[in-house]
């Protein structure tokens, strides 16, 4: 599948003579679209972060507090689906 970055490089490669001068241009030209995507992917990656954080909450807890521990091991003897993933209550002491 030819994309549109393809078919403008091919373009470039049949109209150029001149092998080495062409490798020197498209050098600077590849590094620039590497650097472009990293920053992309650095805001898409921010965005991503902002947008998870907007509905987490962190967890607070208190001394002399009874807990839940969410395990999701399974021994090779239990069933997946009917396994309860949180034991406890546990008592948190310091």
């Amino acid at each position: 599948m030819k994309t549109a970055i393809d078919s403008a490089l091919l373009a470039e490669w049949e109209g150029t003579a001149n092998v080495e001068r062409y490798t020197g241009e498209l050098i600077p030209k590849l590094k620039l679209t590497e650097e472009i995507t990293r920053q992309n992917l650095q805001e898409r990656n921010e965005k991503a972060k902002l947008h998870y954080d907007r509905n987490t909450t962190d967890s607070s807890f208190s001394l002399g507090e009874k807990v839940l521990l969410y395990d999701p091991t399974t021994k090779s003897n239990e069933c997946r689906k009917l396994k309860r993933r949180w034991i406890g209550p546990f008592l948190l002491t310091d």
